[in-house]
């Protein structure tokens, strides 16, 4: 049963039913960009075996498709591009042969997108793969109205008169400005530096992608910032972002930053970050973590690699106490979006030029839950502009595939129509893909609801009809041939 809405098509289960599936909630949309990796080439260039995937993902996500193109690019890799339009949002597919890749962007309001995303998991089998994962969007109507820098903590006249031309004198906590702020404050205790003499704050990432994301944040709020390429002590190239601003550096400061190095002294965390707005806190943790967190990969059949997802960071001996205090209460904030940690412990114990230093790491559960909510939190970096939103990582506790998780009948009845499209009644169906008739009817009644196939007076067939109306591909990626092809009937 299907029930239409505005701008979704979702599956509704009859009180009586059992569930079909966990279906994740969102008050909005959810992006979710997937890569996977190691894929055998053959399958990366089959049109068929792609569509065959796409349709069945759909149906396990449990979305609605209104429209499908597919192209096949000529030369080079032979990749594909595939674009399926859902009730709930769109879904692009697009495989790079050459390079045993395939990327997949969906966006969806309703439906259990992991269920699609284990669909291609399955079908592909991949060697490893990552996804983004960008939570709901959807921004604060009541927003917590705090001053976290107000007069009296201001001492230096000159200071005040720089912020205030700056426009970042009494900033609210619910501002841009301020999360972005917000956000650096979280590099800085992070993988960077306040210098003890105010000279620069320095940020170091293996991405220069997330640094040039920081930089525009920085740039909007009148902040000048320079990104170069260095050499780390260990001989690995990393992006450096500095900020050469005394007065800017002063002003983090004020705000909690920790000066000079943060191995020789005792780390606290700001008494405003435990009180502020939960999203504000969100974007905080999102640049710590995005710094200092270890990435584990997954591979199909064996799962994570890693017993924990770890967020380390080192001290000198004699301030290890704080360290694991420090540790605790970014664990505490951390729970607050339902991400659970086992455990902090001891990593190492070393001699360094300054004396013993100790290492210890949050243990964060790998569960596949865990790494989800994670996740989500890491991928508010790649938010732009930042605003404060009503950031809800209460998916479900216990996401589980649906009972299809094996390749079920339902694909045999999608590959036939693919390859001969007439119509056929659903006798003639279950005769040439020897199904029982009763099985039959019911994952047609499903695929008809999922706007996969649709049944004509002639019979069942793949609903394309009113999809082929011409090759976009052929237009975008050939302007000089401006000319509308009808496509023949059948999907491929």
């Amino acid at each position: 049963m299907v029930r239409k809405t505005k701008r979704s098509i979702q599956w509704v289960v009859k009180p009586n039913q059992k569930k079909l599936t966990e279906v994740i909630n969102y008050n909005n949309y959810l992006t979710f960009d997937i890569v996977l990796y190691g894929c055998d080439a053959s399958l990366l260039s089959n049109k068929k075996f792609l569509a065959l995937t796409i349709f069945s993902s759909i149906l396990e996500g449990r979305m609605g498709l209104l429209d499908f193109l597919l192209h096949k690019f000529k030369g080079g890799g032979e990749g594909i591009t595939a674009m399926a339009i859902l009730g709930s949002s769109h879904l692009a597919v697009s495989t790079f042969p050459e390079f045993g890749t395939l990327t997949i962007d969906l966006q969806t309001c309703s439906g259990s997108p992991f269920n699609l995303f284990h669909t291609f998991l399955r079908n592909f089998k991949p060697s490893h793969y990552e996804y983004t994962l960008l939570p709901t969007l959807t921004y604060l109507k009541n927003k917590k109205e705090e001053i976290i820098i107000n007069d009296e903590l201001i001492q230096d006249d000159g200071l005040k008169k720089w912020l205030k031309q700056k426009k970042l004198f009494l900033l609210s906590t619910s501002s841009q400005k301020f999360l972005t702020l917000t956000y650096l404050l979280g590099f800085i205790f992070g993988d960077g530096c306040l210098s003890k003499d105010f000279n620069s704050i320095l940020v170091y990432q293996k991405d220069g992608n997330e640094l040039e994301i920081l930089q525009k944040h920085l740039k909007d709020i009148g902040i000048d910032s320079e990104i170069r390429l260095r050499m780390s002590k260990a001989k690995k190239e990393v992006y450096e972002l500095s900020i050469n601003n005394r007065k800017f550096a002063k002003f983090m400061y004020l705000l909690g930053a920790p000066r000079g190095k943060k191995t020789e002294q005792i780390l606290t965390l700001p008494n405003w970050i435990k009180k502020v707005d939960k999203s504000v806190k969100a974007f905080f943790l999102s640049s710590l973590f995005l710094s200092e967190l270890t990435k584990p990969k997954f591979y199909l059949g064996r799962g994570a690699t890693n017993t924990y997802i770890k967020f380390e960071l080192a001290t000198q001996k004699k301030y290890e106490k704080n360290l694991i205090n420090f540790l605790g209460e970014v664990a505490k904030i951390a729970k607050e979006f339902n991400i659970k940690s086992n455990s902090i412990t001891k990593q190492e114990e070393y001699k360094s030029q300054t004396g013993k230093k100790v290492k210890y790491a949050i243990n964060f559960s790998v569960s596949n839950i865990n790494f989800i909510r994670l996740q989500a939190l890491l991928s508010l970096s790649k938010i732009y502009p930042f605003k404060l939103m009503d950031l809800n990582f209460n998916f479900s506790p216990d996401i589980k595939l649906s009972k299809y998780q094996k390749k079920s009948e339902y694909e045999k009845i999608i590959k036939f129509l693919i390859k001969s499209n007439p119509g056929f009644t659903t006798k003639e169906l279950a005769r040439k893909v020897r199904m029982p008739r009763q099985n039959m009817e019911k994952w047609l009644k499903r695929l008809e609801s999922a706007g996969i196939v649709i049944n004509h007076k002639n019979g069942y067939s793949l609903n394309n009809e009113r999809n082929a109306r011409y090759n976009f591909w052929q237009l975008k990626f050939q302007p000089e041939k401006v000319e509308i092809k009808e496509i023949k009937r059948g999907l491929l």
